[in-house]
């Protein structure tokens, strides 16, 4: 099992105010949003096994088995194996988006502290799923969005001097978003390494270190 997977996973989330998954998950009903304990159990199924091996060797029948559930109750709140992980994702990101993240015409060193501080106290709470989805062996579609989620954040808050507009402007906003991603990754792998507070410290004072804000 990887370093960061706990022998007993955390339940994952509930938000009772979950946004409705669209597109491909047809299985996904309004069962699946009630809080059930057979859906969390096949999603701790399914994320033990996801620890120990890649996805395309999960099968339906091993998380049912390791579950206790039968394949129909599988298939009453997910369309497939990677579904499972979709979900997981989804419910991340939305929790994620939930939080006030929104741009301030004045940003400051403080509120750019403020949101870096929310989204790392909610990444580090999870620490058993995000530390493995954005590890070498996650799924790099999750790496991608949690890069495009800082963004905005990054964006808002590019000192004068970066670029106005235009693709330069978007590479710098990959740079610190790529930076970002990287060190959170690596913070997550060793528990207990560095705590959280000194986390945030580092993250204003070297990844953000040229970014102009004005200290209140």
């Amino acid at each position: 099992m990887c370093k960061v997977c706990w022998t007993k996973t955390r339940d994952f989330p509930q938000k009772s105010e979950r946004i409705t998954m669209q597109g491909e998950h047809t299985a996904v009903s309004a069962r699946e949003r009630r809080p059930s304990q057979a859906r969390e159990k096949l999603i701790r199924a399914f994320w033990r096994l996801y620890c120990t091996g890649p996805i395309d060797k999960i099968t339906v029948r091993e998380i049912t088995a390791l579950a206790g559930y039968s394949r129909a109750t599988f298939y009453e709140y997910f369309s497939g194996v990677r579904d499972v992980l979709t979900h997981i994702e989804d419910e991340f990101f939305d929790r994620i988006n939930a939080m006030d993240q929104s741009p301030n015409e004045a940003p400051s060193y403080e509120q750019l502290t403020a949101h870096m501080s929310d989204i790392l106290s909610f990444a580090e709470e999870y620490q058993e799923y995000v530390a493995v989805l954005l590890s070498d062996r996650g799924d790099p579609s999750f790496s991608r969005r949690f890069k495009d989620m800082l963004k905005p954040l990054i964006e808002a808050n590019l000192p004068p001097q970066a670029p106005r507009y235009g693709r330069e402007r978007d590479l710098v906003c990959e740079f610190y978003a790529s930076a970002l991603t990287s060190t959170i990754a690596a913070w997550l792998a060793d528990p207990g390494g560095v705590s959280l507070e000194r986390f945030i410290v580092f993250q204003m004072n070297y990844i953000f270190r040229g970014f102009s804000l004005t200290q209140t």
